[in-house]
């Protein structure tokens, strides 16, 4: 990974540089702290090893001393504009445009890459009546992004016209359960949900509209830009440490699909919300379990979500759960008050059953 350092550096200190690697995005003011902990040197010690980082260009440093923080620098930086026409196809702008940027990505990387980058372009040139897109790669020592953004039709407008969905928020819902089953939107949602699966995070804007999917814990979220953008953007970032295959990942979602019951959805309930509006009615509840009474087990995730309606919790934890008894809905990280809740519900459900 550290292809700029002298082949010299071995032992303890290339572990301590990569360490500081693969955590300079999560703690950019914080970095020499975590070496001191994590290693045990001084802070003179960290510094000096984050000063070889920042001579060799992997990182960039600004602020003095105990305010001091630190950047991932790029190592790779490639965009290409492209017409999209009928001859225009997506194996090819893969092999001349992004394929030999990826330096020294691992086969794995590289395989997770072709399949996302592919499959987001063939959704483009087929769905989205874009006249332009701009294919694109990036990367730090530690991560890789791929892009890819034309000037369509917006995919959150183009689906919720499709389903008859209210707005980009009912959209990213959807999404997230994955399986659309609309013709005219199949392919985009089994491409996004595969993908989102494949990369540690997908990152959909269209519009000022922005669906952020973490593929190794299901998260998901819905933000506003400040700015709005025509078509659609997608960005594809992964961990040049990821371990994870094509094969395998494609073989587990090949498998639930064989017996769907088997299917587990990750369903983040916050996608529900307006703003600082509360989940009261039940037209909500019946939204957020729509098309999830074919399952085995459905996550329903409360993140973020502060409080919950009586009418809400009992059209969710009692009807839909006596109209489905073979779905099991499990619960995480609900607050005490989202949890009371859904124990009235769950206390209603069973004096109905006496």
């Amino acid at each position: 990974m550290l292809t700029k350092l002298p082949h010299a550096i071995r032992g303890r200190t290339r572990e301590i540089l990569e360490f500081a690697l693969r955590n300079v995005e999560q703690y950019p003011d914080a970095l020499a702290a975590r070496l001191m902990r994590n290693f045990g040197i001084s802070r003179q010690a960290a510094s000096q090893h984050l000063q070889t980082l920042v001579e060799a260009g992997l990182l960039a440093a600004s602020g003095q001393t105990r305010a001091r923080t630190y950047r991932a620098l790029p190592m790779i930086q490639h965009t290409k504009q492209l017409h999209v026409t009928p001859i225009l196809e997506e194996d090819i702008a893969w092999r001349e445009y992004i394929a030999p940027h990826l330096g020294e990505a691992t086969e794995n990387i590289r395989e997770i890459c072709h399949f996302g980058f592919t499959e987001i372009l063939n959704n483009v040139l087929d769905h989205s009546g874009a006249t332009r897109v701009t294919v694109g790669v990036s990367g730090t020592s530690t991560t890789i992004d791929i892009t890819v953004t034309d000037n369509g039709t917006g995919i959150f407008q183009a689906i919720a016209d499709s389903l008859e969905l209210e707005d980009a928020r009912h959209v990213a819902l959807e999404l997230s359960k994955g399986r659309l089953t609309t013709n005219a939107v199949r392919h985009a949602g089994g491409s996004l949900f595969v993908t989102a699966q494949l990369f540690d995070t997908l990152t959909i804007q269209s519009g000022r509209s922005v669906l952020e999917q973490r593929g190794t814990s299901g998260e998901a979220t819905l933000r506003d830009e400040a700015f709005s953008i025509k078509g659609t953007s997608v960005r594809m970032s992964i961990s040049r440490q990821a371990k994870r295959t094509l094969a395998v990942v494609l073989d587990e979602i090949s498998d639930a699909e064989r017996d769907a019951r088997q299917a587990r959805v990750h369903v983040p309930v916050s996608l529900m919300q307006y703003g600082e509006d509360t989940l009261m009615s039940r037209s909500q509840a019946r939204r957020l379990v729509a098309r999830l009474d074919d399952l085995d087990q459905v996550l329903l995730d409360f993140s973020g979500v502060a409080s919950i309606g009586p009418a809400f919790a009992d059209e969710v934890f009692r009807c839909f759960r006596q109209e489905n008894p073979r779905v099991t809905l499990i619960t995480a990280n609900a607050n005490q008050d989202v949890r009371k809740r859904i124990r009235a519900a769950l206390a209603g459900a069973a004096s109905t059953n006496l």
